[in-house]
């Protein structure tokens, strides 16, 4: 499959791809490589492009935007299926049951953000089965000792106390920062006017947290609306989607995308691809979109995300004031970004093709290796062993390709040799 799109006037839109005046690359590409078309009707917009979302999910198209870039942005989760829910770092496919924050593109920032987050909203991080052999042995582990964790696994939490946790911990990561503040403030008073001065301390600390976080962000509007804000920046087949995070008048982050621009399509159908991508992923959504260029079906989007939140969402692309700067300060910072991928990546090729010209000496080889394969062997005293390879391909790691190999070779006294002959000749048949 080599693209999947949606119009109202599906003739008219084909018929334009057999423009021989077509000035689109990526559209005289597609023409030319295509031998069939296929199609299907649908009773709404909105029902279309939600069918066209999974499509693209499903097959991938080559000259469809794609800001995964063939990885996976990481997200926060809550689990909120399991009775005593946990906060995680995650990169998995979205299940049922489960709310996400995200995506974010700095792992790292990601991490010590739910860090910071686990010190001002104890709450559980552990797997089921972490949790079920402390609740067996009746011993918490150091997160509870650590005051990081309330103790459900051995009936030290309060499910109330706990669900309220939960509360707090989401209305801060939707960008409800003021109001959680102020509910903790309220908690604090209370605590003290019943004169239960441990617990009055609790909350100040998780105040004085909550207000070291929230000094960071920028007021950027008197409005106090939720806005996300997109700008593009495009160049020949590359691209990069800035998002501004604006929650309650105030900027609380900035994410940047590198999409695969799949050579030569416009701004408008570049950024529209993008967002249709980036909300089907979406559990929180915004008062407001607002967007740097003109939205391809931009009214068939705004009631799709009307309909995942449950209420309005607009679209807007602002001419002038406030929001119109918004709008050129996020071009600005993609194009930045987009600079700074361009040199890393730059930098990145002259360092593996360095490496594979080296490797290409030092074995006297007649031109670069196009494919590497590395094996190993892992054995406790001769038992349990297992054979791996893993693979790159012109430099870069193809994990796709990697392999684990269960050894037969009969257990006894270790024998590497013969466990590795037994994996290569696997390999070889």
């Amino acid at each position: 499959v080599l693209y999947v799109g949606k119009a109202k006037a599906l003739k008219k839109r084909v018929r334009s791809y057999f423009n021989k005046n077509q000035a689109l690359a990526k559209v005289t590409r597609i023409v030319s490589q295509s031998d069939l078309i296929d199609y299907y009707v649908t009773s709404t917009e909105v029902e279309a492009l939600v069918l066209e979302a999974n499509l693209i999910k499903q097959y991938r198209p080559k000259y469809n935007v794609s800001y995964r870039d063939d990885k996976t942005y990481p997200f926060l989760v809550v689990c909120l299926e399991e009775k005593w829910p946990r906060v995680k770092y995650t990169r998995e496919k979205h299940k049922d049951k489960r709310r996400y924050f995200g995506p974010y593109t700095n792992a790292r920032a990601l991490k010590e953000t739910l860090d910071t987050l686990l010190k001002i909203f104890p709450l559980r991080t552990c797997s089921s089965t972490v949790f079920a052999r402390a609740a067996n042995m009746n011993q918490p582990c150091l997160y509870f000792h650590i005051n990081r964790c309330p103790g459900p696994c051995v009936g030290r939490a309060d499910v109330n106390e706990y669900g309220r946790t939960l509360e707090l911990i989401s209305a801060f990561l939707e960008g409800r920062q003021e109001q959680v503040i102020a509910d903790l403030s309220r908690e604090m008073a209370s605590a003290s006017d019943k004169l239960e001065y441990e617990r009055a301390l609790f909350f100040r600390d998780r105040i004085r947290a909550a207000t070291q976080i929230t000094e960071k962000q920028r007021v950027t509007s008197d409005s106090r609306l939720n806005q996300d804000i997109f700008g593009l920046a495009l160049e020949t087949d590359i691209g990069c989607v800035q998002w501004l995070k604006v929650r309650v008048g105030k900027l609380i982050g900035s994410e940047d995308f590198i999409i695969n621009e799949a050579g030569g399509m416009g701004g408008t159908e570049g950024l529209t691809g993008f967002i249709k991508q980036f909300y089907d992923d979406q559990s929180v959504f915004p008062d407001e979109v607002v967007v740097s260029v003109e939205l391809e079906e931009a009214g068939a989007i705004g009631d799709w995300l009307s309909t995942k939140r449950g209420r309005k969402v607009k679209i807007t692309l602002p001419n002038r004031g406030l929001k119109r700067r918004l709008a050129e300060m996020a071009v600005e910072n993609a194009e930045h970004s987009l600079t700074r991928y361009k040199l890393r990546f730059d930098y990145e090729s002259k360092r593996l093709k360095t490496a594979l010209t080296e490797l290409r000496k030092s074995l006297k080889l007649k031109s670069d290796p196009a494919v590497i394969e590395c094996y190993d062997i892992s054995n406790i005293s001769g038992t349990n062993a297992v054979g791996s390879m893993i693979v790159f391909l012109n430099g870069q790691p193809a994990k796709s390709s990697y392999r684990r190999f269960k050894i037969r070779l009969g257990e006894g006294r270790p024998d590497d040799v013969g466990m590795i002959r037994e994996v290569m000749e696997r390999r070889l048949r």
